[in-house]
């Protein structure tokens, strides 16, 4: 199984989803990410999304994004969102809670995610300390 993670530096978000499943899944899942900025470190394109047999993207705007520059080669898979900001940092804790919630929404992907993964976070990501 391949999966792509995108989101659009790939610098934060989906090089955090990328080595949470590439720890988790070990050989089972072959796992990348990519960026849709042009200075993105790795940066999507059709190669990349035609090698994957799952995308995800961090925000509808992403997907848009993708559908738009590649539209004319629509052979790629779907695309699920996450619907995660970009306001964490790489490997932040807040930024890991997120995804694993996402995971476990995931048919997929919540195979990968245990009780445990939710412990320490409570309150931590609530919308009031995004203000603090």
């Amino acid at each position: 199984m391949n999966v792509l993670f995108v989101c659009r530096g790939n610098l934060q978000r989906s090089p955090t989803a990328e080595d949470i499943l590439r720890e988790r899944a070990g050989d089972e899942v072959d796992v990348k990410s990519a960026g849709v900025n042009r200075n993105a470190r790795t940066r999507v394109d059709m190669d990349l999304l035609k090698w994957a047999d799952r995308i995800y993207v961090m925000t509808e705007g992403i997907r848009n994004r993708i559908e738009k520059e590649f539209r004319e080669s629509l052979d790629y898979g779907e695309i699920k969102v996450f619907g995660i900001p970009d306001r964490y940092r790489r490997g932040e804790p807040r930024l890991k809670r997120r995804l694993y919630e996402e995971f476990s929404r995931d048919s997929f992907l919540s195979q990968f995610v245990e009780e445990n993964d939710f412990e320490g976070f409570e309150g931590e990501d609530s919308v009031f300390n995004w203000f603090l």
